[in-house]
């Protein structure tokens, strides 16, 4: 068999032609092994979502071609005992933008994710079966957005969305530790990594928080955290945001913005040594003070600024806290002839 010949400089522009021209090699969509996403497996471990006994199936879903800033869309649904409860297992979604960063903005409890052969908006579509029944998810450009489906079976054929309006993603999930009278901490669904976290301490140490932070974490690593004691009449608050514009002794300012509402603190930046970051220092307020009411009716996003410094926040979570909370702190405390 012959083959053309060219020229010496020919040649090389017709590879260069060839290069350019080639289509690129097509993504790799459906269920995939986590060994070969690195960065995300890095991500989900920094995030406290894989551990060393984490079982999960982990679905590519888009996209084909970069949109609205996102790069690939990735499902997981977990599956092993320590990721399960009586309402499912925990299933998230993660976005990776152009920036190589990733995000984890959505949660849910279920079960039975499957990845269907439909696709909207460059993603295919998502099947789970929660406690608010089977869901369809359609990728929107940004995310997905989930409503009522028929479900026909374990394969996802015949799966098809009713005319219903989109449901609301995970609602308030509680988690008891110790027994009955251990701690109880109550969130809402996760959105891009924060919600607000509420606890109940039980009867030993007794008394309740309200924090906003990362969606897993512990009490004190909330970014902001109002604090009580059962009968006591101060409410403590702990800002563990740094703002690069503040030094140890300068007065501080935090406000706390609530749908059309501002919220302000005054108290003293100092240095934290446990931390090596200078934070603010509030002064205490009252169990009464409106902000409680505020966040136990919010709903959508607010802000909290540090002498001007804003970070937004989601209020998914602020309603079931602040009600756990009140609800602890509001308790007696105990009798005189009943205390060490």
């Amino acid at each position: 068999m012959r083959h053309p010949t060219y020229p010496a400089a020919g040649l090389a522009a017709v590879l260069v032609a060839s290069v350019l021209t080639s289509p690129a090699p097509a993504a790799e969509f459906g269920k995939i092994e986590l060994s070969t996403v690195p960065q995300l497996q890095a991500y989900l471990e920094d995030r406290g979502y894989l551990q060393e006994n984490s079982e999960l199936d982990l679905f590519h879903t888009g996209l084909a071609e970069p949109a609205s800033g996102i790069s690939d869309v990735y499902a997981l649904q977990y599956l092993d005992p320590g990721s399960c409860g009586s309402a499912g297992c925990t299933e998230i979604v993660v976005t990776r933008s152009d920036d190589d960063s990733y995000l984890l903005y959505e949660e849910w409890l279920g079960t039975g994710m499957e990845m269907l052969d439909s696709e909207t908006e460059g993603a295919h579509d998502l099947l789970i079966r929660t406690d608010q029944g089977v869901l369809t998810g359609r990728f929107n450009g940004t995310k997905y957005l989930w409503s009522p489906a028929s479900d026909k079976g374990e394969s996802g054929e015949g799966v098809t969305a009713q005319a219903a309006p989109a449901v609301p993603r995970l609602g308030q999930k509680t988690i008891r530790a110790g027994g009955a009278d251990g701690l109880v901490e109550t969130m809402g669904e996760c959105v891009d990594d924060r919600v607000w976290h509420g606890y109940s301490e039980g009867t030993d140490p007794g008394g309740g928080a309200m924090g906003f932070g990362p969606c897993r974490t512990n009490k004190s690593s909330n970014f902001l955290l109002f604090s009580c004691k059962p009968g006591a009449p101060d409410v403590t608050i702990d800002v563990n945001l740094a703002s690069r514009d503040l030094d140890d002794s300068d007065p501080v300012t935090v406000t706390v913005s609530l749908g059309g509402s501002n919220f302000q603190f005054k108290g003293t930046a100092l240095y934290d040594v446990m931390v090596g970051e200078v934070l603010p220092e509030l002064e205490p307020i009252t169990l009464d003070h409106p902000i409680f009411e505020a966040l136990r009716t919010a709903d959508g996003t607010g802000s909290i600024s540090i002498n001007g410094q804003t970070t937004r926040m989601t209020l998914s979570g602020a309603a079931g806290a602040a009600g756990m909370m009140r609800k602890a702190c509001a308790a007696p405390l105990a009798a005189p002839d009943s205390q060490p």
